[in-house]
């Protein structure tokens, strides 16, 4: 080309100059747009991730690990001899014991000599009092939860069957009495003989004792299944109802005295059934019952009484379900008064026999109760009764706690029954005697029962937690988008320290201790594992978050990198010219 002045040539440089700064700017700035998106939205992926907080799952291996070893609390088993020539009795009876220790490994067995005062009846009513206020006497042992203390005496009377045989027996507390026969005491000539006698007499009962008694394993119902303690929410809380169900409003109005019978009756039950639950009890009444029940009915022509079917007993539920609540854990009574013109009313059974007794049992629900009146078409007498402190009501009967007495006493055998124990007195008879369990008039259980049932319910809140955060664990495995808020972890952690906790009282045998802290682990492991949040963003996997995120961010990104890699292009290509122009000026 022609050769121009210099200052057009120094102004068209110029211009180059100034296109590619302008084009390193476009290309700096779309990399930076494209390098941003490139680091920003892996950033933005990983904040918009499911939080899955971590479970505790090594502490959790460990406490199942320490629960599979020390899981069983332990049963004292304490003898106390007091007979003559007790010398080397406990030594035969501790070498004896190893034959029935494979049998019950979680029963300590201990001999002693009595040095107290303890002249034991054969009058088992007058045996338990004396029994009891020896032991207050001689007071050297404390009485423990999971103690079973037994005192080994002679009987008074000599001669006749019954006084050849050892007798034992179990009281209502933690204390229980053998009395062997006077055979083979007196003479000190045959001392090793009546000690090998006395230890022959005395390890039949320590044997039927452990293995009828003393039961360790799950107790089964006629069905075949495990028997529930109860019918408890997580945290061991039920709540017991009773319902008085009037069938015919014409009768007149009824009232009861459930307060006095919830203080005379309830009250000590259900203090003494405290470590295996938090038990409450409240009572209602329903003045009308729907008319099912009435139609099941039918009228005997021998004695004229009224009788209803075992297999119409449903007609009792639905006629009063209704009153009854919804309570998650609850257990129902209803105590059903039959109209005058149904009165009295019994049960019969499948067989056309009348029922013994004239309720019947349901099964992790309650039961109900025909109340028949001493009088059933007799007159009544309208008063007024104090409800409370501002309200009086007009009456025509009244049920008080006398009248209440049998009813509770139903209630307690069946709640026996619900909990798999059999009914007391009950009595293990044999070739060497027999060994009978005396009834607990007061509260309806024995404290020895109670220790058994707490034994049994803390093993299986403790393995029921540790399944419970298992299968927590499990869930989470399964599906790995599944939301675990920090609050889930939590719970476990404080149900395994619970758990920590309850493993400690059982080495140390703590019952009372070791029940509550199991219990508790166990509400906190459910709670976890049925946490509403859990549901909250069942799932979200990654290939959503691509189709949500790509339409908006992809086209960006595509732009911003295809204007980068174009501005860049051509920036080489102007210092290529750039650099081609300067070489032929300095050749010209």
């Amino acid at each position: 080309p022609p050769r121009i002045v210099c200052g057009v040539r120094v102004a068209h440089s110029i211009t180059t100059v100034d296109t590619a700064m302008t084009s390193y700017a476009r290309a700096w700035a779309a990399a930076a747009v494209a390098a941003t998106l490139l680091v920003c939205v892996p950033w933005w992926s990983w904040r918009l991730a499911t939080e899955r907080a971590p479970m505790p799952r090594m502490r959790r291996a460990h406490v199942a690990q320490k629960c599979a070893t020390a899981h069983q609390l332990k049963r004292k088993l304490r003898l106390h001899v007091h007979v003559e020539e007790e010398q080397g009795i406990c030594d035969g009876l501790l070498e004896k014991w190893k034959e029935i220790e494979s049998d019950a490994p979680s029963v300590e067995f201990t001999c002693t000599s009595f040095d107290g005062d303890a002249t034991v009846s054969e009058d088992p009513a007058v045996a338990e009092e004396q029994v009891e206020l020896a032991w207050k006497k001689h007071g050297k042992y404390a009485e423990e939860p999971g103690t079973l203390d037994l005192f080994l005496a002679t009987k008074n009377a000599a001669g006749g069957d019954a006084a050849n045989k050892v007798s034992a027996y179990l009281g209502a507390r933690r204390r229980g009495w053998i009395l062997l026969p006077q055979k083979g005491i007196q003479d000190a000539g045959m001392k090793t003989k009546t000690v090998d006698d006395t230890v022959q007499q005395t390890i039949p009962v320590l044997r039927e004792l452990v293995a009828e008694f003393l039961p360790i394993e799950s107790r089964k119902s006629e069905a075949g299944g495990d028997v529930e303690v109860l019918r408890l929410d997580p945290f061991g809380v039920v709540s017991l109802s009773f319902v008085l169900s009037v069938a015919d409003p014409t009768d007149g109005v009824y009232a009861w005295d459930f307060e006095g019978a919830k203080t005379e009756f309830l009250d000590p039950l259900l203090k003494a059934l405290a470590p295996l639950a938090e038990i409450g009890a409240r009572g209602q009444r329903l003045q009308y019952a729907a008319p099912q029940v009435m139609q099941a009915m039918t009228k005997s022509g021998e004695s004229g009484a009224w009788t209803i079917s075992e297999n119409d007993l449903s007609a009792f539920i639905d006629a009063s379900l209704p009153s009854t609540g919804q309570a998650r854990a609850a257990m129902h009574w209803i105590l059903y008064i039959p109209s005058p013109r149904h009165c009295p009313l019994h049960i019969t059974m499948s067989t056309g026999e009348t029922a013994g007794e004239d309720a019947f049992l349901i099964p992790r629900w309650g039961g109900v109760i025909v109340v028949n009146p001493q009088n059933c078409t007799g007159t009544t007498t309208t008063r007024t009764i104090k409800v409370n402190a501002h309200k009086s009501e007009r009456v025509d009967r009244i049920l008080d706690t006398e009248k209440l007495y049998p009813a509770m006493g139903l209630v307690v055998a069946q709640m026996r029954e619900m909990l798999g124990l059999a009914p007391l007195p009950k009595q293990s008879a044999g070739i060497w005697g027999s060994l009978e369990a005396l009834a607990c008039p007061q509260t309806g259980f024995a404290d020895w029962e109670v220790d058994n049932m707490v034994q049994e319910l803390v093993r299986k809140d403790m393995f029921a937690a540790l399944r419970s955060l298992q299968s927590l664990e499990n869930l989470f495995d399964s599906i790995p988008n599944v939301v675990i808020k920090r609050n889930i972890p939590a719970q476990a952690e404080e149900a395994l320290a619970l758990l920590e906790v309850a493993l400690d009282s059982v080495q140390n045998n703590k019952y009372w201790e070791a029940a509550s802290a199991a219990r508790k682990a166990r509400g906190l492991a459910v709670n976890a594992y049925f946490h509403p949040t859990i549901l909250s963003l069942l799932y979200f996997p990654q290939e959503h978050k691509i189709a949500i995120y790509a339409p908006l961010f992809l086209p960006v990104f595509m732009v911003a990198l295809t204007t980068a890699f174009r501005a860049f292009r051509h920036v080489s290509k102007k210092k290529k010219l750039q650099t081609t122009a300067s070489e032929h000026d300095k050749q010209e």
